[in-house]
């Protein structure tokens, strides 16, 4: 109730103030220099990941900027101005000092190669109970197995395609290459030689599914895993699609493109989940710092959260209504309202704040009002 009488006294409000800023208003006036900078973030390529840290700012601010990646398959390079083409960080997370005018920063990613892991018997006949089989980016370390067989010996593992031996223990760690891998686990007969003794193993399945595989896949789909065992899930997003996260048993367990489970005592089915994201516009600028859903509630920003950057937020709690719309009328007015976020209150980019921003902020909230 309360929003809704503010909305009221700001639209009786509004007439006085158009009729006494009418003489001060000049549209050929330019802006006062060295107020506000702006802070233009990308993608390159687009479909490599997110960015989060751009909007209109007060010139000298430190601003958090950020990258996250799409999917296990991309990886971060660096920060690059896009001007003078200097790499400015190759950390996907750093501050910025605001310098006037627009400064534009190109996040730049690579995409790693995804190929398959393929795992033999040698003899076939031994068809022993092997595990580490799946498509993997080119650098994963890969925990690869191989079972006992009665009358059989484990000799050692060996790379098919180089030929070379690579592990003489029936399990090891494996770093997949960009190639399309086969790994022989190779046996010797010995029917005077019982199988090894173990304690005994226990399997579970490990069942991968995706919410929508128009949206994206998984580098495993179906694994008998031994219980204790580590084992890692990629996803990969395809254009045009971003990744959410792992979502066992109805929980959100991870929202990491690669996770690592350690197998329990039974079986298990995790989620991929992703969603529709259409690429960056041509140009950012356009929507940099408008609020999502047409004056709703906007997104949180990522980790570590600053101050709001939406256009129109002047109090910083990552909404716009009436009670920005009224804090904005009261600094017109010469109160002072705090907080108060000026590079959020310049909705029309003129370099001030007037009745003309609070004539746009005022059209954004009857929007969103009428789009409920």
């Amino acid at each position: 109730m309360r929003r809704y009488l503010l909305f009221i006294l700001s639209l009786c409000l509004l007439p006085s103030l158009c009729w006494a800023q009418t003489d001060d208003f000049d549209p050929d006036t330019p802006a006062e220099p060295g107020q506000l900078a702006r802070v233009v973030l990308t993608v390159s390529p687009q479909e490599a990941g997110t960015v989060s840290g751009a909007g209109t700012y007060n010139t000298g601010r430190s601003v958090y900027v950020s990258t996250s990646r799409a999917g296990a398959q991309w990886k971060f390079l660096r920060w690059r101005n896009a001007k003078t083409q200097e790499v400015v960080s190759t950390s996907t997370g750093f501050y910025l000092t605001t310098m006037l005018g627009t400064t534009r920063l190109v996040a730049e990613y690579e995409q790693l190669p995804i190929t398959p892991l393929v795992l033999q018997c040698n003899p076939e006949e031994v068809n022993a109970s092997l595990s580490g089989s799946g498509n993997y980016v080119e650098g994963t370390s890969v925990r690869v197995s191989a079972g006992t067989k009665s009358g059989w010996t484990f000799s050692r593992w060996t790379n098919k395609r180089t030929g070379a031996s690579v592990s003489t223990s029936r399990s090891f760690y494996f770093t997949k290459t960009a190639e399309n891998d086969t790994l022989v686990a190779n046996y010797e007969y010995d029917p005077y030689t019982p199988g090894e003794p173990a304690a005994p193993v226990i399997y579970r399945t490990l069942t991968v599914t995706v919410n929508d595989t128009e949206a994206g896949s998984t580098n495993i789909t179906s694994q008998q895993v031994k219980v204790g065992d580590n084992i890692s899930v990629s996803a990969y997003n395809k254009t045009n699609h971003a990744f959410l996260g792992w979502q066992q048993d109805g929980a959100m367990v991870s929202t990491s493109p690669t996770y690592t489970l350690t197998m329990p005592n039974r079986n298990v089915s995790l989620v991929a989940l992703f969603e529709f994201s259409p690429l960056t516009p041509d140009d950012p600028e356009a929507a940099e710092g408008q609020p999502t859903g047409g004056g709703g509630e906007p997104d949180q920003p990522d980790e570590p959260q600053g101050p709001s950057t939406i256009l129109g937020d002047v109090n910083g709690d990552y909404r716009v209504n009436v009670i920005d719309l009224s804090m904005m009328i009261g600094y017109i007015l010469g109160l002072e309202p705090s907080p108060f976020i000026l590079g959020n209150a310049d909705l029309n980019g003129d370099g001030r704040i007037s009745i003309l921003d609070v004539t746009v902020l005022n059209g954004m909230i009857i929007a969103a009002m009428l789009n409920i």
